[in-house]
């Protein structure tokens, strides 16, 4: 009896070893395929040097809606804030990478080294009149963009955004004038109110002083040449062409026609024609 069960325990002892291997195959994967990467999302925002108020609140709201509405991410790692300066040599890339037009938030999920898909979070310039609906646009953005399916294999195509139109600089004309450039950017909060006081002031004093406009996050040489540090900024030049005032940031139309009038322009408000 007892070389019975001997012979029985041996003859076991094969088929819990292929049990134990089956099981052991099955806990693994059948199919031997690594387990996906992990992901982590990047928060940037992207600047020139040139900066504005308007952008500067940007990068503060953005900063505070992401630390304030994401802190377990941030300690773990799983999501990160970065600032980029995208007139430095290494970061110039990221304009055509992303289709920046101006400074702009920017959401992007890396997965195993590689960068999966991005979204321009292009609504950020419009929200600059409310805190708390800013924060709130960032908040919703980041964990949509979060939550969203991770699996794709391509980066989704985005187009860039259409061009807003420049204002056409006219030509010098023939009689040396006195000029005024604003140094500025369309979609800089400051320079948009700035916008009606130069038509105004184009349409009115023609033929008295000149006015001019420059973007200069569409023209970064122009901000180098002009050593602009502040937007919008304001330079006045006499009619030989030599800068006798600069003024930075918001300038009333009245202040502007008391300075052409400290220096001895003309700056008669215009006749308006009689009504019969």
């Amino acid at each position: 009896m007892r070389q019975y069960k001997m012979v029985l325990y041996l003859c076991l002892i094969p088929g819990l070893a292929i049990c134990g291997c089956a099981m052991s195959e099955s806990a693994s994967g059948t199919d031997g395929a690594p387990a996906p990467a992990a992901s982590t999302i990047h928060v940037y925002y992207f600047h020139l040097t040139v900066r504005c108020p308007s952008c500067e609140r940007i990068e503060a709201w953005t900063r505070k809606a992401v630390e304030e509405g994401f802190p377990g991410e941030l300690a773990s790692s799983t999501m990160h804030w970065s600032v980029l300066n995208t007139d430095e040599p290494q970061n110039k890339h990221f304009q055509d990478d992303y289709h920046l037009q101006a400074q702009s938030v920017v959401l992007s999920e890396m997965r195993g080294g590689k960068e999966t898909r991005w979204k321009n979070l292009e609504k950020v310039w419009d929200l600059l009149d409310s805190e708390e609906k800013f924060a709130k646009y960032i908040q919703d953005e980041v964990h949509a963009f979060a939550s969203a399916a991770a699996d794709q294999k391509t980066i989704p195509e985005n187009k860039p955004a259409e061009p807003t139109k420049e204002k056409k600089v006219e030509e010098p004309t023939k009689k040396s004038l006195p000029k005024l450039i604003d140094l500025g950017a369309d979609k800089c909060i400051p320079c948009k109110k700035m916008a009606p006081i130069l038509d105004a002031l184009k349409k009115e004093y023609e033929g008295k002083f000149e006015v001019v406009f420059i973007d200069v996050w569409k023209k970064g040489e122009e901000a180098k040449k002009y050593n602009i540090n502040l937007i919008p900024t304001q330079i006045f030049f006499d009619a030989a062409g030599k800068e006798i005032f600069r003024h930075e940031g918001f300038f009333p139309k009245e202040d502007i026609l008391a300075k052409w009038k400290e220096f001895g322009v003309d700056v008669t408000p215009p006749t308006k024609p009689e009504t019969k």
